[in-house]
């Protein structure tokens, strides 16, 4: 099955984005091929180019341009001014992990303190924390998080880092089942 998500992953990811700063290239759809493929570990549906889907025993995978996935937890903190460029959900034996990406305006330093003072606010305590000011790209840091009270099956990763100088943040998501 990672095979079959890695290459339509792969699919997904080769229209996400380009060198130019704070811009996305959609993927051109091509309706001549095949948008649905039959696969021994089971069902990738290329959609519109917006979102891939992937069918499989475990559940249903989905890798998705410019947004997050529709339960995606409405209190967690994006932060104003994220421009969204991919995600995914992945459902596993135990638990739905989901990841994001996005890019953001604002300094490394100071998204990185947001998150300090963000993720308490809404109900996660916050583990181990790295931080690396003058590394090869400039900035690199990360939190781990664990949700606390009705959000004790939450827990996850938050790293703020530099990519083609712009300030990336990537979030890991896991629930528990």
């Amino acid at each position: 099955m990672s095979l079959t998500l890695l290459v339509a992953g792969a699919l997904f990811v080769s229209g996400c984005g380009d060198d130019k700063k704070d811009e996305v290239s959609k993927p051109a759809v091509n309706n001549s091929l095949p948008r649905v493929y039959e696969t021994p570990d089971g069902k990738v549906d290329l959609g519109d180019g917006e979102t891939v889907t992937l069918e499989t025993p475990e559940g249903t995978h989905l890798l998705m341009n410019e947004r997050l996935p529709d339960d995606f937890p409405k209190d967690f903190p994006i932060l104003e001014g994220a421009k969204i460029q991919t995600s995914s959900v992945q459902p596993k034996k135990d638990s739905v992990l989901q990841t994001t990406r996005y890019f953001i305006a604002l300094g490394a330093a100071e998204v990185f303190e947001k998150y300090l003072g963000a993720l308490p606010a809404v109900g996660y305590k916050l583990g181990e924390q790295k931080r690396v000011d003058d590394g090869p790209a400039g900035f690199d840091a990360s939190v781990m998080f664990q949700g606390e009270g009705d959000k004790s099956k939450e827990s996850g990763q938050v790293v703020v880092s530099i990519n083609k100088e712009q300030v990336q943040v990537s979030i890991t998501f896991t629930t528990m089942k």
